[in-house]
């Protein structure tokens, strides 16, 4: 083996094994607890996304098994093949395998697509779909291999499974047919619109869901992002910027920024389109959720594809235009770069040393982890204690009023029973006619403050309240949970 790349390789297993000891010294935090749920009940759709972040955890856990390691097994894989693609596409569109070692280097280190190499959600398997859809798009456009569109159509089909974000490939694809000026006949060949049957046919089993459930999940993810509750549209606007900033580092959305402007000046002076390429598949999405900042709270996931291609962006322009261009003399330019690399670095170890020991002694309600992934595991050891208690009387089933807690509570408890929600007929749906629990007696778990109690007293015939449940951190309170024995359920509450 060429002893350039033994280097490399040895650096992604190296990365890859951290990753799987730090994944198993957190806790799940509430989405994936909901996404190993989804992945027990399989399903060609769910109330917010797509199937394939489910089919990822369900192929990892059945080879590691049920457990924090087990679920994220998905993302520490998936994050390596994306390391992968990014080498290869970094090296083919500038011609320099340095592009494409730093390239890779670049998204291991930028704070969304780190901590997605190990956090599962929806967004992992859509970068893995997006970024090999970009490199099937360029080989089969620069290297005139039609069969490639074929690739590029599963890979989009991919990415629609994963997320409903992935249709945005569909336009920026339209956008580099429309402004090309080298590949000016593109639209006219029949491969790209294979290529987009392909990725649609991928996607009519989602279609079909939906149309059998009521629209559910399209109509959920189109209420919360165009027609949500009313905003502040300043407010929302610099709450967006302000929260892309901090999931890629001010710095390196500075060096974004400015890289993307370098994109769209070099592709108008030399005629370039692998300046296109990159700008498309960047600045429109961006523009698409900025736009809508306006008039809906945009989480600061959600633009997560557009920060894809500004990595080789980063990494090409500096390597092969940074002194044809005099880039690097800048010394503005300089600065950022300095502080972007130190910046991101500190803050990639920070992250994770934070989830592990907690360097920093920062107030919980501004701890990320501990607000997202601590106590988890001792609600579901004391929660279980009383389960376990209960059963002696007779079959108990467990519910809670709020999603989070139902899908962590279903992974921590002892057994792993099904949680059910208040109410939970949308997102739970799968769980089938629940006719068994009438009779039974339940366990009512909410945190303190945000129960319903006047809505739950009616479908049972008495209720009686256990001990309260204290998290703590460091003899600190920092959660609250109350817990009531329900006798008798009469219904109204759980569907059925």
């Amino acid at each position: 083996m060429n002893s350039n790349r033994v280097f490399p390789i040895v650096l992604l297993c190296l990365v890859c094994l951290f990753r799987y000891y730090f994944a198993g010294q957190i806790e799940l935090i509430p989405d994936e607890a909901y996404y190993w749920g989804w992945s027990n009940f399989l399903s060609f759709g769910y109330y917010d996304h797509p199937p394939m972040v489910a089919i990822f955890i369900a192929i990892t856990t059945s080879l590691v098994g049920d457990t924090e390691q087990g679920i994220r097994l998905a993302a520490i894989l998936t994050g390596m093949g994306i390391t992968i693609i990014s080498y290869r596409l970094g090296s083919s569109l500038f011609k320099n395998p340095w592009v494409g070692f730093y390239s890779a280097v670049y998204f291991n280190l930028i704070l969304i697509f780190s901590l997605g190499s190990v956090i599962i959600t929806p967004d992992t398997p859509l970068i893995l779909f997006f970024s090999l859809s970009l490199l099937f798009i360029y080989r089969a456009i620069w290297e005139s291999k039609h069969s490639y569109w074929y690739g590029a159509g599963f890979s989009i089909g991919g990415a629609l499974l994963s997320k409903y974000n992935g249709i945005l490939i569909l336009p920026c694809l339209g956008l580099f047919f429309l402004f090309s000026k080298n590949h000016k006949n593109l639209w006219k060949q029949k491969e790209p619109y294979i290529a987009m049957v392909i990725a649609l046919t991928c996607f009519l089993p989602v279609i079909l869901w939906n149309a059998t459930h009521d629209w559910v999940s399209f109509r959920f993810q189109f209420f919360r992002g165009i027609q949500g509750p009313t905003i502040n549209p300043i407010l929302s606007f610099l709450e967006f910027l302000g929260a892309q900033a901090l999931v890629v580092t001010p710095f390196v959305f500075i060096a974004i920024v400015i890289v993307m402007l370098y994109c769209y000046r070099f592709w108008e002076s030399e005629k370039d389109d692998k300046f296109l390429f990159l700008f498309v598949f960047s600045v429109p999405i961006f523009l698409f959720f900025l736009v809508f900042s306006f008039k809906t709270k945009i989480q600061g996931n959600w633009p997560v594809m557009a920060y894809f291609t500004p990595i080789f962006a980063l990494s090409g322009l500096y390597l092969t235009y940074g002194v044809k261009q005099k880039i690097i003399d800048n010394k503005i330019l300089r600065f950022i770069k300095k502080w972007a690399i130190i910046t991101v670095v500190f803050i990639i170890v920070l992250a994770h040393l934070q989830g592990i020991v907690r360097v920093v002694p920062l107030p919980p309600k501004t701890d990320v982890f501990l607000k997202k992934a601590y106590g988890w595991k001792r609600l579901g050891e004391h929660i279980g204690t009383f389960y376990n208690g209960l059963q002696k009387n007779g079959e108990t089933f467990v519910f809670t009023d709020r999603h989070n807690i139902a899908a962590e509570l279903s992974f921590y408890l002892p057994g792993k029973p099904q949680v059910f929600k208040i109410h939970g007929l949308k997102r739970y749906s799968y769980f089938g006619n629940l006719s068994h629990l009438l009779r039974k007696d339940g366990l009512y778990v909410f945190e303190e403050g945000r129960g319903n109690l006047n809505l739950v007293q009616p479908s049972f015939d008495s209720m009686i309240e256990l001990p309260l449940v204290s998290i703590r951190w460091e003899e600190q309170v920092i959660r609250k949970f109350r817990v009531f024995w329900c006798r008798g359920y009469r219904g109204n509450l759980i569907e059925i």
